[in-house]
């Protein structure tokens, strides 16, 4: 729920149609809250990111002789293997090219 003074910031906002540098105006005149200096997850929002987990390849030793069996079955289980991911918390512009540009494979599928 949002705090009185968010939502009463809100609601004024929404009935004049301000432009930002107007907002900041605003928040500063009747609030005496300076928007450049409040934490960005509060400016931003917060974004969820699934990023991968770069770990060092673990040695495999083979247990049984390798034959035509364990073989297909190893290749089959090598392609299906996915990286290992953890999703994240930002709080950061997503409309700026420093976050697209870090994260290039968010669009492709």
């Amino acid at each position: 729920m949002p705090s009185p003074l968010i939502h009463s910031f809100r609601n004024l906002t929404r009935e004049q149609g301000t432009f930002s540098k107007e907002k900041h105006e605003i928040l500063f005149s009747r609030f005496q809250v300076n928007y450049n200096q409040i934490d960005q997850r509060y400016r931003k929002g917060s974004v969820l990111v699934r990023e991968e987990i770069t770990e060092p390849p673990a040695a495999i030793e083979p247990t049984e002789p390798p034959d035509s069996t364990a073989e297909n079955k190893n290749r089959k289980s090598k392609r299906e293997v996915k990286p290992k991911t953890r999703v994240i918390v930002l709080h950061c512009d997503i409309i700026k090219d420093e976050f697209w540009g870090a994260r290039s494979g968010i669009l492709k599928e």
